[in-house]
């Protein structure tokens, strides 16, 4: 309990993603990157189309230069895929340039389909591609980052998903903050049990009820999942579509408050490395 109490402290003064606040640690700055485009196969608007919208909050000034650049590096990698030495516009244009490439790539086959294709008759959805990107941070204090990536696609004629990333960075030297880091070694026998009652709670399962029953696989299949989120009252842990659950179920997330988490977290977290 004690260390649920300092935990708790440390986090409190965080806000949400939507209400941002920065009164914690004004010396780290955001700039928020807007994208929006739309391309056309052989650039004919009357052709299907790949429609990009992309919204990222990126951090652009800090004290600590290199921190800095190791926050800005680790969100980078997690939205685009590629590693950076050092952050700037181009690193979101190229991201952008690679999927226009992609979307392009179709120009071959939609010739080949179009020509069978009856006068007035559409295109295959399978031709057009939407890509939602959202990133920003979700907490912040004088000691962490927690920051998420949202990437809604579809593409290739299926359903839309959604795929969440989660980051959690020390802002005193960079690192990302890991399970092993939060909790003690047997954190899968302590936590497992919470999270799968939490799941059946949500779902308003009754009594004697199992999980395979709406989708979800067997409970032996699961583990704590690493992609989490640090938040003021809690730890969101997700899980991504076809992780524990049927494609179809979709991302599940599972917020544990701090008081369900204090038998797990490791007396040493937060307290001696990050509060002064």
């Amino acid at each position: 309990m004690r260390n649920y109490i300092l935990l708790l402290v440390i986090l409190l003064g965080f806000s949400s993603c939507g209400s941002f606040s920065d009164k914690k640690s004004k010396e780290l700055h955001f700039n928020n990157v807007l994208k929006d485009t739309t391309c056309h196969l052989f650039n004919d608007v009357a052709n299907p189309s790949l429609k990009l919208k992309l919204n990222a909050e990126i951090p652009d000034d800090f004290q600590d230069e290199k921190v800095l650049g190791l926050l800005q590096g680790e969100i980078i990698k997690n939205l685009t895929g590629d590693s950076v030495a050092n952050y700037s516009d181009k690193a979101i244009d190229n991201y952008i340039q690679k999927w226009i490439k992609d979307y392009k790539s179709l120009e071959k086959e939609y010739v080949s389909i179009k020509d069978t294709m009856n006068e007035g008759e559409i295109a295959p959805s399978a031709f057009n591609w939407e890509v939602k990107i959202k990133a920003c941070p979700i907490f912040k204090s004088k000691s962490l980052l927690c920051y998420k990536i949202e990437n809604y696609i579809f593409m290739d004629g299926a359903h839309g998903s959604t795929i969440i990333k989660a980051v959690n960075m020390s802002l005193k030297d960079g690192k990302i903050i890991t399970l092993d880091d939060v909790f003690n070694d047997d954190y899968d026998d302590l936590l497992l049990p919470s999270i799968v009652e939490k799941i059946k709670k949500d779902n308003k399962l009754k009594v004697g009820d199992d999980l395979e029953s709406i989708g979800y696989f067997g409970t032996d299949e699961m583990c704590v999942s690493s992609n989490f989120l640090i938040e003021e009252d809690g730890v969101t842990f997700i899980y991504n579509p076809g992780e524990v659950a049927a494609y179809v179920v979709g991302n599940v997330k599972v917020k544990l408050p701090f008081e369900d988490l204090s038998m797990a977290i490791r007396s040493d977290f937060l307290i001696n490395e990050y509060v002064k």
